[in-house]
């Protein structure tokens, strides 16, 4: 059939007439909305039935349809041109198709910088709103500071709520913490935009049946998320073991997927606490924002030392005052968590060493030609490396979400991007605030044109530029 809509029934006036059978004149209807999906429905009132899919059978009184294939859509020369007369003789229906995967409304309050104005806007079936200083993003915050694609929320098929950091010179701040990549955001916590504050007090509303079945099915992993423990920081580079933690909290228990975390830290000394400042976050009521402390000699002998006045450290059942030394497996009780050592072994180097991530894209016009010549213990264990980044954009830093991590402190996490333009030029981009980019020895304002053969200083590190060239498209 020609054509985006049709009617079923035992009257004579019905595209698809089903003689003999038990169904009302005109009582479904097939309609093919514009992102190709096959629908059926209720033809008087537009209830949705349910959606067709090829080879899949629905049973119409004494008749079953099934539908062979998808919608083929017609070039403008074979589109079909209703007749007139057909197209009026009823209304257009309004039907409102159920959203693929399951929609969501959600509802978050901003403040806004100018005397504390207080907005707030609802959003359904919306699974990401993007924040920026642009008019065309779903929140645009017209301030000093915010970028025109800033972060995004981004709602989950569970109901969870995200946020995404864009790369934002000035940053996006969770509950007073900054968000590298990717960061949950949960009901009252504060989401900080410049001088913007946007939070939501009740998790995302379900508004069809996909949602409300997800959110029943999962509904206590949503409520303890709020205490999962978090790792709080990233590796030391000067850590000699790597530790591997076993966590478990009680209220988890009931639920097979957060029954336990095993958690891996490069670090000589873990502090445990309820501020996100420590290396194991754990986030509950009753435990301090500074708790304890776990530290490992050089031998690799780990005590724990209590660093809270008020919630008590327990060591295999026993309260500790002060601080007592920890064999593997023993359990360390910090109030709601249990947690215990499953593995110290001696740090591997490599983490130290530069990392390069990601090195293709599928979507790359250019090969980026790179040499790292200088850097931390890279002359004694490696040498210089020769890098070749498939890819448009390179971004550099410390967080291991660059495609060039350089594990220094002296490096932003995001300190640079290179990036290659469309008339063939290489440019980079300072990104840190606190720490500069050299060429040639030169610090550079903002963004550079890169040449072949130059070098560029990042902290202690040393990138030579040995050029770029076009990957070959495939006609």
């Amino acid at each position: 059939m020609r054509k985006s809509e049709a009617t079923l029934g035992s009257s004579h006036e019905a595209d698809i007439v089903l003689d003999g059978s038990d169904l009302d004149d005109e009582q479904y209807e097939i309609r093919v909305d514009l992102a190709g999906r096959v629908w059926l429905l209720e033809f008087k009132d537009q209830t949705v039935r349910g959606q067709l899919q090829p080879n899949q059978s629905w049973e119409l009184g004494e008749y079953s349809i099934t539908l062979l294939s998808a919608p083929r859509r017609l070039s403008p020369i074979e589109r079909h041109v209703p007749n007139p007369e057909q197209h009026n003789r009823r209304p257009r229906p309004q039907a409102n198709f159920p959203s693929e995967p399951p929609g969501y409304a959600l509802t978050v309050t901003i403040r806004s910088p100018d005397e504390g104005e207080v907005t707030t806007r609802t959003f359904e079936h919306v699974r990401e709103i993007d924040i920026g200083r642009g008019r065309e993003r779903t929140i645009s915050l017209p301030y000093r500071g915010v970028g025109r694609l800033h972060c995004t929320l981004m709602i989950s098929e569970r109901g969870e709520v995200f946020v995404r950091d864009h790369y934002s010179l000035n940053g996006t701040l969770v509950q007073k913490r900054s968000v590298e990549d990717i960061a949950l955001l949960l009901p009252g916590e504060e989401l900080k935009i410049s001088e913007a504050i946007i939070t939501y007090d009740t998790p995302p509303r379900p508004l069809n049946d996909a949602a409300w079945k997800l959110c029943h099915e999962t509904k206590g992993a949503l409520r303890n998320r709020r205490y999962m423990p978090t790792l709080g920081s990233s590796p030391d580079s000067d850590a000699s073991y790597e530790i591997t933690l076993e966590v478990r909290d009680k209220i988890s228990n009931s639920s097979a997927e957060l029954i336990n975390y095993d958690m891996t830290f490069t670090r000589d000394v873990i502090k445990i606490g309820r501020a996100r400042t420590n290396d194991l976050v754990l986030p509950a009521p009753n435990v301090s924002k500074h708790h304890a402390i776990l530290e490992f000699d050089k031998d690799g002998v780990g005590t724990l030392e209590r660093l809270s006045t008020v919630n008590p450290v327990y060591l295999s059942g026993e309260e500790v005052e002060g601080s007592a030394e920890v064999e593997p497996l023993q359990v360390i009780r910090i109030g709601l968590y249990t947690i215990r050592i499953l593995e110290v072994r001696e740090a591997n180097r490599h983490h130290q060493w530069p990392n390069p991530n990601q090195l293709q894209d599928a979507h790359a016009t250019h090969t980026i030609k790179l040499s790292l010549l200088k850097g931390p213990t890279l002359e004694k264990q490696r040498g210089p490396m020769e890098l070749d980044f498939s890819r448009n954009i390179i971004r550099i830093g410390r967080a291991l979400g660059n495609h060039l991590v350089l594990p220094d402190r002296s490096v932003s996490k995001n300190h640079a991007i290179i990036e290659m333009q469309d008339d063939d030029t290489c440019m980079i981009t300072c990104l840190s605030k606190v720490a500069s980019v050299y060429v040639e020895g030169e610090p550079i304002d903002r963004t550079y044109a890169l040449e072949p053969g130059q070098e560029v200083t990042i902290g202690p590190y040393t990138l030579l530029m040995r050029g770029w060239e076009k990957i070959p498209q495939d006609d």
